[in-house]
């Protein structure tokens, strides 16, 4: 039989911002094989149980480990005293000895290459490493499972099956009082540590009895944090001397991880980036990276500018906040015609204390903001302390979500006055001297 789809006067889309993606906004229609076989096997599309116990099928008999790397293994946890301790030992064994290669061999790209494959050429893909480290626990005594997933669709359709919807495969690791998601494509990354590419995504369990839907869990907005404590010392000239400490959990870990393994002069230019500064010298960089499920990064910095200030006669143009070039407010583009997305959730907290000049003080200071809004929370706050310092803190709590299109023009207003916020100034003034004459 033959089935023919056609789709005719299809509009054009206008690109807008914050959209959905092209896969959510064009007609797609799903085709799928019922019952198949397809070399040498035999399976059925009928439900994901079903999808399941085909790709159980293809990892038969690819999980036995050479004699060698099974002593070995053994020698490598015999001091371990948890299975956890031992599930550690072997995720940092194959970060150190395979490597990530893209291999679409096999049934259509489907079945992993053998454990022991992997163990002599050291490397695989996502299928072939997430079923080698399977089969290295196996060996533990550490029953693991192997699971197909998407890092592009986070939702999957319950009550139809195909391949095509997946493009990936991790690993679980049920333990009695926890659950770890092991990326095995990417073991540099801290142990149990669920990536943004698939967190809060479905998925699907491979085991004996087939497949099982289910979800991977995620973090809650107000966990992805990064923290600038940073310490600005004015000149009169307008030049600074600044100090930075910043700290990045989670999702925003994950954005700045790859600094650790640049070199001097590539995180300088990373740093340098997102620093709302015209002239800015990096320096003096400290990295430290804490591993663990929910992994931090800190990092310290200094920045020297002859222009961190505007001298304009007397007055000195000071910005309040130099960390948020990126933050941006799209333009107002007419009606709007879709949904709106914002995929990452994030919590940022800048506190900056500015040391001010001798002889200057205070003329203007931003007004601080209170906001809430179905899109976030924003908080300002100034604060003058002794010694003439003042001390700024923002705070922005920003939400992943979708939106209806008629909540464009509040998402722009709620953007466009925390741009607003990071972009103001702080007006310093040059001190009257006072001359007294004193006559005989």
């Amino acid at each position: 039989w033959l089935t023919e789809v056609k789709v005719q006067s299809l509009p054009a889309i206008k690109k807008e911002p914050y959209s959905p993606s092209l896969s959510e906004l064009l007609p797609r229609i799903y085709f799928t094989p019922l019952n198949f076989s397809f070399e040498k096997t035999k399976g059925s599309m009928e439900s994901w149980q079903s999808y399941g116990e085909w790709q159980y099928q293809l990892l038969s008999g690819r999980d036995q480990l050479p004699p060698a790397l099974k002593e070995e293994l053994q020698k490598r946890t015999a001091n371990c005293n948890t299975p956890y301790e031992k599930i550690a030992v072997i995720y940092q064994y194959l970060a150190s000895t395979t490597r990530y290669v893209s291999i679409q061999l096999g049934i259509g790209g489907l079945q992993p290459i053998a454990a022991a494959d992997v163990n002599r050429t050291g490397f695989g893909d996502c299928k072939g490493l997430s079923n080698y480290m399977r089969a290295m626990l196996t060996e533990l005594g550490i029953p693991s499972v192997y699971t197909v997933i998407s890092t592009t669709n986070r939702r999957l359709l319950a009550d139809f099956a195909s391949a095509n919807q997946n493009n990936h495969v991790i690993l679980q690791v049920p333990l009695p009082n926890d659950t770890l998601w092991l990326e095995c494509t990417n073991p540099t990354l801290p142990l149990g540590y669920v990536h943004h590419s698939i967190a809060g995504h479905d998925a699907l369990l491979v085991g004996p009895n087939g497949g099982t839907l289910c979800q991977l869990p995620t973090y809650a907005d107000s966990l992805n944090t990064q923290v600038n404590n940073t310490l600005v010392i004015l000149q009169p000239d307008g030049s600074a001397k600044v100090e930075v400490k910043q700290t990045s959990r989670l999702f925003q870990y994950e954005d700045m991880a790859s600094i650790i393994d640049m070199e001097s002069a590539r995180q300088k230019d990373w740093l340098r980036s997102d620093i709302n500064l015209v002239q800015a010298k990096v320096d003096a960089i400290r990295a430290n990276e804490i591993k663990r499920k929910e992994p931090q990064l800190d990092i310290s910095y200094t920045i020297e500018s002859e222009q961190y200030g505007n001298k304009t006669g007397k007055r000195l143009f000071i910005p309040i906040n130099i960390f948020h070039r990126s933050f941006y407010s799209p333009n107002n583009q007419g009606e709007r015609t879709q949904s709106i997305q914002t995929h990452y959730g994030y919590l940022d907290i800048d506190s900056i204390s500015i040391r001010l000049p001798e002889g200057y003080e205070i003329e203007s200071l931003p007004k601080p903001v209170d906001q809430e809004s179905k899109f976030g929370k924003f908080r300002s706050s100034i604060t003058l302390g002794e010694a003439g310092n003042v001390l700024i803190v923002h705070r922005l709590l920003y939400h992943q979500g979708n939106y209806p299109k008629e909540d464009y023009t509040d998402f722009l207003d709620f953007r466009k006055s925390i741009a607003t916020q990071y972009g103001a100034k702080i007006i310093l003034k040059k001190a009257e001297t006072t001359i007294q004459t004193v006559s005989e």
